[in-house]
């Protein structure tokens, strides 16, 4: 390949040379060959960009080629006229031309065709077309399209293309495809399609010369160029390969690799180091093309690379029938019948190893390109593993057979397995592993066959396993040995030199010596130690912004400064409606004392939900791998599912000091809330509800006291009036007075039981006595059917729940479940942002944040299934008689399902998004709440759904915006909760303000009034549900263990709660009375009372 540098003088002394030519052909009147090489010409001009020139050229070409009938050279003649009319802005005259050209092509196949005898020089004539100019056309037809408005047509054109090509023919026409395709793609909104296209725009500049740092990216062997015209081969395969493996800074690693698989004791070699060492582009770009049939002794190698292993014996029996198809002593002989595979896989059929065949592009392609442009066809179904094999069975493999006929082939397979930890992560039980590892000690018996295992240092105690299922005599049984490891670390300053000078003079990217210092001394820092793929990073920003010598450096660096300014590119990568979405995730992955917390997906997206953004969790995949791809954020795997961390921690502070104000403010609340839960779970949880359990019981005491004086004064001095006797009414007061000091010593009771059965669990014994004794006292002091919001103290129902709960959840971990009615079943959503009970009390409709709705049974069957197509759904409600479904989403509409699942009505109230709805029993009132915190009435019928009449708009303080509403039975109040956490009670007729009172959850998620006006059921933001009383008394508690339960509903008849958990499984939780809780919790005592008779006196009254 020329040097780009150089190469305006070279076209420039080429274009003299050639005009010399076609003087003198002109002179000795050779028209031919004057039409024969001033395409040449023509193409010297365009790479030179002498548009007005090329024009004048090509108008004289087509003139020559019409006259000698050559029509392959009439559609280049059209083409470059095309491309001066894109110079010129004649898109229109720019599409006719190139359209020319390729109805001109069709014509030459045409001819080629129906000439007899053979046509040969119009057959190579358009064999160079179809690959050297047909996308080119393509290119030159989407741009103009594009400019005619035609974007479809033009991406369509764009994609062909780059399917068409191969980038080894033409790498520039190549890479300006890409890039042109990618602008496109993100024009017309496809940004993860974009962001795809420019990573392999800039693997293939990588590859080709053209970019000295290829960022976040793995390394990959640079393929050889195609042979093209006036251009010989310059550099053969061996010296690219070299050039990879000085990129990835690791020559003396694959040197003493390569050495140790050429001796024949060393038989496993096993590779470890951190994440981001450059341990698959050691493999990919290093180790596994310079094994390219390379000879190990006397045999020659067969290197086959894995890493994935979702069909592990599928995918290798495929790489390895491959690789030996190619090496032509193989084909030769015969497959060996077998006996069976012991799987149930079919024996691969001899025809099925042909998969590379003679002709057409694939003959450009090296041995090992063809392996790796493989991958995507492995993806077969997992193999039916059945029981494990035991080590004294014969283990049958069509592998196992196919490594041995490769062996008498005096063939050296080595099976290199990279990124091994992703295996533990698809097999996860011991059963599902153990064939691999009969497989792999097949390998290690088997001479000549040599493997690699490639994984994270802090998974290779997975390794152990290996060892301990397995009889290994031929490495000793030491799998970890330090004979058989190989670490990777980081780079020293010197190799780093070394590295940046052989990536910059590749890419003729020529950095002074002073700049690579300071560019070294930086990224070494205090451990003066190099990770390379922040070397990748780092220097890819250096390129982009054209970073040249020292003092831009330092000017635009150092590298703090340079990786916060491409991390905002990376966030435009997302797209113009993603971007604020993308600086969540980057906050959320971020922690207020300067460190970067690991999270999964579903972590991230419960959080998305706490902050009420549930309607950006569909676009998280496309944010997730744009910041992975960009190397701003790991992607580690881990079961059950992978996990993401902030790739350097000096990009905290930077992060949470440059977003929003909004963002930080609900941010902070969320890590304020997760700090908590760190600290001690549930009992930090319950020591704060304990305090504030009592100090509402020190304020309702002194109310009941105040109140209990006063009402005993006045009414004396009442009675004196009126003449009823003083001494009756006294004694009324008296009781009135002594009860609530009572309820006061019982509320007080139970918070400090509470408290102490937090501070010491392994009292739990003492603390449920304790707490039955309160609860007998409460139950004294009440008669039957006594309304919850008169009981003069409620903490002990509190303490009472608490307490069972917890020693449930003890007890089900011990394989001892206690019968408390609680029963649970999994929804097929993901996301739970709604659910409703059904009048009848017998279904649960649950809507998901994908925007289906689910009908189920109380035991978990599924009844119906609802797709709104409307996106993420915010509220449902039943109809009063349970045979329609009210559902509202992100985009403010409303629909009516029937009971078929068929929508039967949809319109649209005037004010955008409907965060939260709520029907009368009657059905005749709609009460709904926007995404303000706007809250209105309207007069409704279920019989025209589609004309709500507003009644009236409820008029508060709109800085506590309103989230939730719910109204009761009968049609007289209704319920709200803000996201200060009050809870209001308003009256339908007026919209006055009834009654209210704090919650104590910030940024709650939802209130839901019992059909029986009993109960209010809150969602915190914390995950944590509390019941409550119509005054405000909390009596039970659920959830708050770093649970992420997302929304509640109370069952029509009040006595169930539903709640949706964070992974989309329903509990159904009974709400018990004291009279249940004591009942209860006698019975779990019932053990202890056979070794303590004497504290049954707890629960004899019972």
């Amino acid at each position: 390949m020329l040097q780009r540098t150089a190469s305006q003088r070279a076209y420039q002394q080429a274009y003299y040379h050639f005009q010399q030519s076609l003087e003198l052909f002109t002179q000795e009147n050779r028209q031919d060959l004057v039409a024969r090489f001033i395409i040449a010409q023509a193409e010297i001009l365009q790479k030179l960009g002498e548009m007005d020139q090329l024009e004048a050229l090509a108008k004289q070409a087509l003139v020559l080629h019409k006259l000698y009938k050559d029509l392959v050279r009439q559609a280049r003649d059209h083409g470059f006229l095309a491309e001066t009319a894109l110079s010129r802005s004649e898109w229109a005259v720019a599409r006719q031309r190139v359209n020319i050209a390729l109805q001109i092509l069709e014509l030459a196949e045409e001819a080629l065709h129906e000439a007899d005898p053979p046509n040969p020089h119009l057959e190579s004539s358009l064999e160079l077309a179809q690959r050297y100019h047909y996308g080119w056309y393509l290119f030159l037809l989407a741009r103009a399209e594009k400019e005619l408005g035609n974007l479809e047509a033009a991406i369509r054109h764009l994609e062909a293309a780059r399917d068409h090509n191969h980038p080894q023919n033409d790498p520039p026409l190549y890479i300006r495809i890409l890039r042109t395709l990618r602008g496109y793609y993100f024009e017309k909104g496809e940004y993860q399609l974009a962001f795809r296209t420019k990573q392999l725009r800039r693997l293939i500049e990588h590859q080709f010369g053209y970019r000295a740092f290829v960022g976040a990216l793995r390394l990959q062997p640079q393929p050889q160029q195609a042979e093209v015209p006036f251009i010989p081969a310059q550099l053969d395969q061996q010296a690219l390969m070299a050039q990879e493996i000085a990129a990835s800074g690791r020559q003396q690693d694959v040197k003493r690799l390569v050495d140790r698989l050429s001796l024949p004791k060393d038989k496993l070699v096993v590779i470890h180091g951190p994440s981001g060492v450059g341990k698959s582009s050691i493999l990919n770009a290093g180790l596994v093309p310079m094994l390219q049939d390379k000879l190990l002794g006397e045999r020659t190698a067969v290197p086959i690379l894995l890493d994935v292993y979702t069909d592990w014996q599928g995918a290798l029996e495929k790489k390895l029938a491959t690789a030996l198809n190619n090496q032509p002593i193989v084909n030769s002989q015969q497959l060996p019948e077998d006996e069976g595979t012991g799987y149930g896989e079919p024996r691969m059929q001899e025809e099925d190893l042909g998969t590379r065949r003679r002709g057409g592009a694939g003959n450009s392609q090296s041995p090992i390109f063809n392996l790796q442009s493989s991958i995507s066809n492995l993806q077969s179904s997992i193999s039916n593993l059945q029981s494990p094999i035991s080590d004294s069975q014969p283990f049958k493999s069509p592998v196992l057979q196919r490594l041995q006929r490769a062996i008498a082939a005096n063939l050296v397979p080595v099976l290199v397995f990279d990124q091994f930890e992703e295996f533990f992560f698809v097999y996860d039980t011991v059963q599902a592993r153990r064939p691999f590892y009969q497989f792999l000690r097949g390998c290690l018996n088997l001479p000549f066959v040599k493997v690699i295992l490639a994984l994270r240092e802090d998974y290779l105690h997975y390794l152990l396993e290996f060892q301990r299922l397995t009889d290994l005599d031929i490495i000793n049984n030491d799998i970890l040995s330090k004979d058989i490891r190989y670490p990777l670390g980081d780079l020293s300053p010197d190799d780093t030199r070394v590295v940046i000078r052989s990536l910059t003079d590749k890419a003729q990217y020529y950095l002074p010596d002073d700049l690579i210092d300071a560019l070294v001394d930086d990224l070494a820092g205090d451990l003066g130690e190099v990770r390379p793929i922040e070397l990748q990073v780092v220097g890819a920003e250096i390129q982009a912004e054209g970073i040249a010598t020292l003092a831009e450096y330092r000017q635009k660096g150092p590298k703090e400064k340079l990786v916060q300014r491409s991390l905002e590119t990376v966030v435009k990568d997302c797209g113009p409606e993603n971007e604020d979405l993308a600086r969540i995730i980057l906050f959320l992955l971020t922690n207020e004392n300067g460190t970067r917390p690991l999270k999964t997906q579903d972590d991230l997206e419960a959080d998305l939900v706490d902050l009420g953004m549930t309607h950006e969790i569909d676009n998280l995949d496309l944010v997730l791998e744009v910041l992975v791809g960009s190397g701003l954020v790991f992607q580690i795997p881990e079961l059950p599912s992978d996990r993401y961390q902030l790739v350097h921690d000096y990009l905290v502070n930077f992060i949470r000091q440059e977003q929003e104000s909004d963002i930080g403010r609900l941010a902070a609340e969320l890590e304020k809330e997760r700090e908590q839960r760190r600290l001690s779970e549930a009992r930090l949880e319950q020591v704060e509800q304990e305090k504030r359990t009592l100090a509402e019981a020190n304020r309702r005491a002194r109310k009941r006291i105040w109140v209990g004086s006063a009402f005993l004064g006045v009414s004396v001095l009442t009675a004196m009036l009126i003449g009823i006797s003083a001494v009756q009414v006294h004694r009324n007061a008296e009781s009135q007075l002594k009860l609530a000091q009572e309820g006061t010593r019982l509320e007080q009771a139970g918070a400090n039981v509470l408290r102490q059965f937090q501070l010491e669990p392994a009292e739990k014994v003492t603390a449920l006595i304790s707490a039955v004794q309160i609860g007998q006292r409460l139950k004294s002091l009440t008669v039957d059917n006594l309304p919850l919001e008169r009981y003069p103290a409620t903490s002990p129902l509190m303490t009472l729940q608490v307490i069972l709960d917890t020693l449930q959840v003890q007890a089900e971990g011990n394989g001892k479940p206690v019968q408390t009615g609680k029963t649970s079943f999994a929804t097929n959503q993901k996301i739970i942002t709604s659910l409703v009970f059904s009048p009848d009390g017998q279904r649960l409709a649950t809507a998901g944040k994908d925007g289906t709705v689910q009908i189920s049974s109380l035991s978990g069957q599924p009844l119906q299934q609802l797709v709104t197509e409307r996106g993420a759904i915010t509220s449902l409600n039943f109809s009063p008689d349970g045979q329609r479904l009210a559902t509202t989403g992100q985009d403010g509409a409303i629909q009516i399902w029937s009971q078929s699942g068929q929508r039967i009505a949809q319109f649209k109230l005037p004010d955008a998004i409907i965060t939260s709805l709520s029907f009368s029993a009657d059905g005749k009132l709609l009460v709904t709440v926007n995404g303000s915190g706007k809250v209105e009435l309207w007069d409704w019928s279920w019989q025209e759904p589609e004309h709500p009449q507003k009644l009236r708009e409820i008029k508060h303080d709109l800085a506590s915006r309103i989230s939730s509403v719910s109204v009761s039975n009968d049609r007289q109040r209704f319920v709200t909760i803000a996201l200060n956490g009050t809870v209001r009670f308003w009256d339908v007729l007026g919209g006055r303000q009834l009654d209210h009172f704090d919650s104590y959850q910030s940024q709650p998620r939802q209130v839901s009034l019992s059909p029986s006006g009993e109960h209010v059921a809150t969602v915190g933001f914390n995950g944590t549900v509390r019941l409550w009383n119509l005054v405000g008394r909390q009596v039970a508690q659920f959830g708050g263990k770093q649970s992420k339960i997302t929304t509640v509903s109370v069952s029509p008849d009040g006595k169930r709660l539903a709640i949706a958990q964070g992974n989309g499984s329903i509990q159904l939780q009974p709400i018990r009375s004291l009279d249940e809780l004591l009942t209860q919790s006698c019975t779990w005592l019932k053990d202890y009372f056979r070794t303590y008779p004497e504290a049954e006196e707890a629960c004899l009254s019972k």
